[in-house]
C-alpha cells in the first residue's frame, strides 16, 4: 500500500491550530477499521504474536469473544495513545489539548465483524477514501462546540500486509468539516497484540508532530 506524505496537506495547519478557540483530541476512531489478524481470541492454541505472561494467557482470560476483544482493545488503544502523545502535541502547539471522547473507545462505534481472517487481506483491497473520513467526522458527537478537532481515523491493520494505515484528520468542530486529512501507513511492532497494533498509530502521531514542527518554522 502506498505511503502518502502529509507535508503538502499539513502546510498552514499549525497557524490554524494556534489561532483556534480550542484544539480538541477526538480520539482514535476504529469504527470503520478492517483488522486482519490470525487470532480469533477464542482458541488457546493460537499463539501468533503472543508472548508468555504478556499475551495469550491474558487475552484468553480477558476476552470472552471477538466483540469483547474489540471493545477492550479500542479502549486500551485510546487510553495509551492519549497518555503517550498528549504532552508532545501540547509542547509543539504551546497550548493545552482538550480531550473530548464520548466513550473510553473514543468515537468508535462497535461493529460486526470485528476482525477478519488474515488471509483475506490480499483479496480485499481497501475502499477507504477521503470521503470515508468526511462521512465519519460528520457523525462525531462532541461536547466542545468550537475549535479544531484532531482524530486518528484507523483504516486498516493487516498482519499479512505488515502495516497499519491511519488518516490523521483535522476538522472544524462547529461545521464538522474536514480541514485536512491524509493516509499514512506504518509498520506494526511489539511483543503482544495490543502493543503491536498500537505501534502504527503512535508512529503516525510522530509523523504528524514532525510535520507540525516543520510548519511552525
Amino acid at each position: 500500500m502506498l505511503l502518502l506524505l502529509v507535508a503538502p496537506a499539513l502546510a498552514g495547519v499549525y497557524s490554524q491550530l494556534t489561532a483556534a478557540p480550542a484544539v480538541v483530541w477526538a480520539g482514535a476512531d476504529y469504527s470503520a477499521a478492517e483488522i486482519y489478524v490470525p487470532e480469533t481470541f477464542t482458541d488457546p492454541n493460537e499463539k501468533f504474536y503472543f508472548a508468555p505472561g504478556g499475551g495469550l494467557l491474558d487475552v484468553v482470560r480477558r476476552f470472552k469473544d471477538p466483540q469483547e476483544a474489540f471493545k477492550l482493545l479500542t479502549e486500551d488503544w485510546n487510553t495509551m495513545l492519549q497518555n503517550t502523545m498528549f504532552k508532545e502535541f501540547e509542547e509543539v502547539l504551546q497550548r493545552n489539548l482538550v480531550a473530548d471522547l464520548p466513550t473510553p473507545a473514543g468515537q468508535t462505534i462497535h461493529k460486526d465483524p470485528y476482525f477478519y481472517s488474515n488471509y483475506e487481506a490480499k483479496t480485499h483491497p481497501s475502499a477507504f477514501t477521503r470521503e470515508t473520513v468526511v462521512g465519519l467526522v460528520k457523525k462525531y458527537k462532541l461536547k466542545e462546540k468550537e475549535g479544531i478537532g484532531l482524530a486518528f481515523v484507523v483504516e486498516r491493520l493487516s498482519a499479512d500486509d505488515k502495516e497499519g494505515c491511519v488518516w490523521p484528520t483535522f476538522f472544524d468542530i462547529k461545521k464538522k468539516e474536514v480541514i485536512e486529512t491524509e493516509q499514512m501507513c506504518e509498520k506494526p511492532g511489539g511483543g503482544e497484540f495490543r502493543n503491536r497494533w498500537l505501534r502504527p498509530v503512535t508512529s503516525v502521531s510522530q509523523n504528524v508532530l514532525k510535520e507540525l514542527k516543520d510548519d511552525a518554522k
